[in-house]
């Protein structure tokens, strides 16, 4: 298989990724300089066992959920993990870095994928253990703090799914590890101060909303370290706002006004309080832990109630998404860590004051309880999933031209489902999208959105070596450009059965209600296949 290229790749892109791995290098010796410092203690043997037992169980739980719900916009913000060459966005690049590393390095995509996303799950899992014992709370409550991270549906979902906010997540959890460790010893241990830069400037090239989770993290710390923090948000909004001036053709929000904030924070908080897959009684137990949950310094409980309340707010009005696998359940990972480590020192509190662990016992058979409640839940296939599978079994040879279903026919492109397709290829060969201007090669894919060849390229319908691709998401105006044209016929397909179902995945088995993973879900099924067009004409433009 071609390794990865950075031939195509502008000056400004390889800058801002040298600028993400300096900063993954600089944490990860100051991380190693710390340890071996030991802040003049030795390392506790019990609590390395510990977090690696929690690691282990985190990887392999991550087989149940094969691939995760595989959305559009993971394949398509971090094409790294799939493509053959960087594209020309720079944002997210604090996450899209060691992915370069890797893929460079020679990985497949699907190892760089699998590696990718176990090791973010299995940072945020050990990261709220760590933060926890750092915090001074016991290793029994270290542990389910960790837990109730690991277990979570959502988590579970999204630890094998190319997104965004689950490394993010991991990112911000290990930035609070320096800030309550300086606080309890009263300074800053050797390497806590260059940890803590280095995690802020990744942090802050993440995700959009990042950085302010990081000032207030920073606000939480002592001095030496919050000087720290404070150098690397800097450091890392620069390089943010260069980029975001350097990138063209980046989407741009609707106005947000104060009647959508309030009717979209009102409606559209599936993925928090749907409890097929979010255990939400834990969230009222982590506001217990605000008011008492004294292991945890008051200024972190603080930075923590306030990051949350601002993302009650934003997620809705930025991210409002109708399905709870697919929406907030997504964006709510962030809030996962602080919320099992409130909720678990709310526990520790009412522990030391009955001098009984009545509440560790209790929070334990509740998670214990979920868990057996949500896992057979968390195995029902997604469309998406089995797309992939038909995908990847089906695939033609590489060295053609296939041609997507995507979201421009009928509206304003928003999905990018070429990507998918191009992620669900690159398992057999790499994949790269295309648009018009074609170079084949013969051991890799061509990938062009249908809706871009109809407007632009009609003429590469009649093609010979294309294929088009008709998966789950095909709105009707491609259908009506394409039979129009003279129509497909098929060349393989199948009748795929899904459980959950996505709004802006597959339209064929929209009626008009969401269709949840969990109590209320429904099996749905709908054909995909492969085609050859029929052309009698060549269209000029797309319909709509």
């Amino acid at each position: 298989m071609p390794p990865f290229s950075l031939s195509t790749a502008t000056p400004q892109w390889l800058a801002v990724c040298a600028i993400a791995l300096a900063g993954w290098g600089v944490a990860a010796g100051a991380a190693v300089r710390w340890w071996r410092s030991g802040a003049g203690e030795p390392r506790p043997a019990g609590d390395l066992a510990l977090a690696a037992l929690l690691a282990a169980t985190t990887a392999s739980l991550g087989a149940l959920v094969p691939d995760g719900p595989l959305s559009f916009s993971g394949v398509a913000r971090l094409p790294e993990a799939w493509a053959t060459q960087p594209d020309s966005i720079l944002a997210f690049m604090g996450l899209r870095a060691p992915l370069v590393a890797m893929r460079t390095l020679g990985l497949s995509p699907t190892a760089a994928t699998h590696l990718f996303t176990r090791a973010a799950a299995v940072a945020d899992v050990v990261g709220v253990f760590a933060v926890a014992r750092a915090a001074g709370l016991a290793r029994p409550y270290a542990v389910l703090a960790a837990l109730v991270v690991c277990l979570w549906p959502a988590h579970l979902r999204f630890a094998v799914e190319l997104g965004e906010t689950l490394p993010t997540a991991a990112l911000l959890t290990w930035l609070a590890l320096p800030v309550v460790a300086s606080r309890r010893e009263d300074g800053a241990p050797e390497g806590f101060g260059a940890l803590a830069a280095a995690l802020a400037l990744l942090a802050s090239i993440s995700r959009p909303e990042t950085p302010a989770f990081v000032a207030l993290l920073a606000i939480a710390a002592a001095p030496r370290t919050r000087r720290s923090v404070i150098a690397g948000l800097t450091l890392g909004v620069v390089v943010r706002g260069a980029a975001s001036a350097l990138t063209v053709g980046a989407p741009q929000h609707a106005a947000v006004t104060i009647g959508r904030v309030l009717s979209n924070a009102r409606s559209a908080q599936f993925g928090l309080l749907e409890s097929s897959i979010a255990p939400w009684p834990w969230y009222v137990v982590a506001l217990a832990g605000v008011l008492i949950g004294s292991a945890v310094p008051r200024p972190l409980r603080a930075a923590w109630s306030a990051a949350a309340a601002g993302l009650l707010v934003a997620f809705p009005v930025f991210g409002y998404e109708y399905n709870p696998v697919w929406g907030q359940s997504r964006y709510y990972l962030l809030l996962l860590p602080m919320t099992a480590l409130l909720a678990v020192a709310a526990l520790s509190r009412l522990d030391a004051s009955a001098k009984r662990p009545f509440a560790l016992t209790a929070g334990a058979v509740a998670l214990v309880g979920y868990t057996a409640y949500a896992l057979p839940l968390l195995t029902l296939p997604m469309d998406l999933q089995v797309e992939r599978a038909f995908i990847a079994a089906s695939a033609p040879p590489p060295g053609g031209i296939v041609i997507a279903y995507d979201g421009g026919c009928d509206t304003e492109r928003h999905f990018p489902a070429e990507s998918l397709v191009a992620a669900a290829l690159s398992a057999g060969a790499p994949a790269r999208l295309d648009y018009c201007e074609l170079a084949l090669a013969a051991d890799q894919y061509t990938v062009l959105p249908l809706s871009h060849v109809l407007r632009y390229c009609p003429a590469t319908l009649s093609r010979p070596d294309v294929l088009v691709y008709r998966g789950g998401y095909a709105p009707t105006g491609c259908d009506d450009a394409l039979y129009a044209a003279g129509g497909l016929e098929e060349v393989v397909g199948a009748d795929l059965v899904a459980h959950a179902v996505s709004p802006i995945s597959t339209t064929a088995c929209r009626d008009g209600a969401w269709d949840y993973v969990g109590r209320a879900h429904r099996a749905c099924q709908y054909r995909v296949g492969w085609y050859r067009t029929v052309v009698r004409f060549v269209p000029t433009e797309t319909p709509g």
